[in-house]
């Protein structure tokens, strides 16, 4: 495929996103049904998103609601929709707690089409009924292996059940290596076991391998501060006084000190 190949979409800015086999085969499998994606970091989990919510509001219309762990990633996906997606930017709204008073997010909700947001805004708003999730038709979840125990992505999630519309687009690079996790994420965002709801790429796999080039990795080594020598001075200290804290408990016996 040539590189100057870009995704053709009334919702996505003309030469904004090039086109790539594998995230259009991902994209089109998480538009048939909500869909856990693995794939690895840079590999475009995001342009898979955008291509994604592009369709949903071309075909379902709705809010899209894009949630992320922290402030800055939040703000990172926000900032990358408005850049690539045909959507007025007054339509694609930031929530956090430091960023929207609670009055001016329930203002917002109801005014826009996209809301990047960290889980822990949305649970608070979804339980102070500020907002409700019923015209919501899509909900990104990055970093989705996070999706376990008593996470806001849990509680985000079961809320959403209960709108049996809706989509959900779970994204991580590490889902975690026992199957028992990755059944948890997927059963507790509402992804069923459909084979296909879980979109699996490495770097060697036929639709990713024509992207993928070799690293070239230089080694710059350089002398440490002052100051970074007094960190490592006092970190050796710490670390030799419960080293012998734990030897004084019969504790690492017979294992020699690392050398420097």
């Amino acid at each position: 495929m040539s590189r100057d190949v870009f995704v053709d979409h009334p919702l996505i800015r003309r030469g904004a996103i090039e086109e790539r086999e594998y995230q259009r085969n991902i994209a089109d499998a998480a538009l048939k049904r909500s869909t856990l994606v693995v794939l690895p970091t840079g590999m475009g989990k995001t342009v898979i998103a955008a291509r994604v919510i592009a369709e949903v509001l071309r075909s379902h219309g709705g809010t899209v609601l894009f949630l992320a762990p922290t402030k800055p990633l939040v703000e990172q996906h926000a900032a990358f929709l408005r850049d690539v997606l045909v959507v007025d930017v007054a339509r694609i709204a930031v929530f956090t707690g430091e960023v929207t008073a609670p009055e001016e997010r329930e203002l917002l909700w109801r005014e826009s089409k996209i809301v990047a947001s960290t889980p822990q805004v949305i649970r608070n708003d979804l339980k102070q009924g500020r907002i409700d999730l019923e015209g919501v038709s899509l909900i990104v979840f990055d970093e989705a292996h996070r999706s376990v125990g008593n996470y806001a992505y849990v509680d985000v999630a079961a809320a959403y059940k209960e709108n049996p519309a809706g989509l959900v687009l779970a994204m991580t690079a590490s889902p975690g290596s026992r199957a028992e996790t990755i059944l948890e994420v997927c059963g507790n965002l509402g992804i069923d076991s459909n084979p296909d709801a879980v979109q699996i790429r490495t770097r060697d796999d036929p639709d990713v391998v024509e992207y993928i080039h070799d690293i070239d990795i230089k080694l710059v080594f350089v002398e440490p501060t002052e100051a970074a020598r007094k960190v490592r001075e006092i970190l050796g200290e710490v670390f030799e006084e419960q080293v012998e804290r734990l030897k004084a408990c019969g504790f690492l016996s017979g294992i020699s000190k690392p050398r420097d």
